[in-house]
């Protein structure tokens, strides 16, 4: 993560040190497309996505199909009989709602301005959550490091509600809104 997130940073300052707040959302699209390092960083961008795709399509099936499975009630007999048929088709639309994205979001930063407020979830909402469970809210009493933890894991779920709020209208008054003002 260390290495990623400084390879991130690198690109990031480089790029606003290059072009500064000429910028685009992609850095690649401020380069020249014929020269041939940026042709080789798209290739390299898409031999990433291409060998993630499997596995973002893996958790995403998993997830789909626990929801479908408990939506209708199946049992364990009737899921594994039509377990191939499932996985194919939800693979299938899986891949179609991928390929639709791709051609109506007009650049990443679209995707990403969204995705920002699931990460606070993620990052705060969801460890909130788990802090929480560590402590039995029935007992009669509490001990100074049950109240701790209760405090500290409110304060999780307070901020990253309030980031999730504040990131999620922003990416829809940037994107969604934009037009209608």
């Amino acid at each position: 993560m260390v290495v990623c997130a400084g390879a991130y940073t690198l690109v990031g300052a480089f790029g606003y040190k290059t072009f500064g707040s000429n910028t685009k959302p992609d850095i690649l699209e401020n380069y020249d497309s014929s020269d041939h390092l940026v042709i080789a960083a798209r290739v390299a961008i898409v031999l990433i996505l291409w060998t993630s795709f499997a596995i973002c399509t893996f958790v995403a099936r998993t997830v789909i199909d626990g929801i479908f499975l408990t939506l209708f009630n199946k049992t364990e007999n009737e899921a594994e009989e039509a377990e191939q048929l499932r996985r194919y088709v939800q693979t299938i639309v899986w891949f179609i709602l991928v390929l639709f994205l791709a051609a109506v979001v007009p650049n990443i930063s679209v995707a990403i301005d969204f995705i920002g407020g699931i990460a606070a979830m993620f990052i705060f909402i969801f460890p909130g959550f788990c802090l929480l469970q560590t402590v039995n809210l029935k007992k009669a009493s509490f001990q100074r490091q049950d109240i701790v933890v209760i405090i500290v894991s409110f304060i999780y779920l307070i901020l990253g509600t309030f980031i999730f709020g504040q990131v999620t209208a922003l990416a829809f008054k940037t994107h969604i809104f934009k037009h209608k003002t």
